[in-house]
């Protein structure tokens, strides 16, 4: 793969491995902690990413204050960088025997911030128990956007969802349940039980999923609040 970006002159080869530097500087904007997730030194990584600059003819990243940020280029690359480091494992992993201790891959999880604490620890240690060779990428919900998965951008999409498209599989993981807290005394605390409508007829301070009590709203079919 050649690259050539900006104003002229020919860039350095880009491999694999300058693109597994170039994945691990976009996820943690710091050369220590790439170096650290790609166990090599800092001084090989900071290496690295002076190839990598002259590769792709730019920067890459950019001193702001006390670290470093990505331009614009390098944040518009990062999703295709990604997608081409998983189309190769994939070209690597052994699938014949369906062994996941054999797979040499990532995984890109769109996860809810109010889940990655519940869920992703769990999740993480059955894949090192497991699947090794396996790495998990968890990537904000900032969108319900199916496209992100049809054009391969992420792999599993974890949340609260309506009809999903039909060309979409899904399937139900788990039931969350909603506790409300009320003052015993209060209408709500002396009813034998809370319904939404209940809920959604008196101010209350939600804590959750963003948004999910209109998404509930819509599904229940209940008027909008004025």
């Amino acid at each position: 793969m050649h690259q050539t970006h900006g104003g002229g002159g020919c860039g350095e080869d880009l491999d694999l491995n300058l693109l597994r530097v170039f994945d691990a500087l976009m996820d943690t904007g710091s050369v220590a902690e790439a170096a650290v997730r790609l166990h090599l030194s800092a001084p090989a990584t900071s290496r690295a990413l002076g190839r990598l600059r002259r590769a792709m003819n730019g920067p890459i990243l950019v001193r702001a204050g006390q670290g470093l940020v990505p331009t614009p280029f390098a944040q518009r690359s990062a999703s295709r960088v990604k997608a081409l480091l998983d189309a190769a494992a994939e070209l690597r992993a052994d699938t014949a025997d369906g062994d996941p201790r054999s797979w040499q891959r990532a995984f890109s999880i769109r996860l809810n911030d109010a889940l990655v604490p519940i869920r992703a620890p769990r999740l993480l240690r059955r894949v090192t128990a497991n699947a090794p060779g396996v790495q998990l990428r968890f990537l904000a919900q900032n969108s319900k956007e199916p496209d992100l998965l049809r054009d391969g951008t992420i792999d599993l999409d974890v949340g609260a969802m309506g009809p999903p498209p039909v060309d979409i599989h899904t399937a139900r993981l788990f039931t969350a349940r909603f506790v409300a807290v009320v003052a015993a005394d209060s209408d709500l605390g002396r009813s034998a039980q809370l319904t939404l409508n209940d809920l959604c007829a008196h101010p209350h301070i939600f804590s959750g999923i963003t948004a999910l009590i209109p998404r509930l709203r819509r599904w229940a079919r209940l008027p909008r609040e004025e």
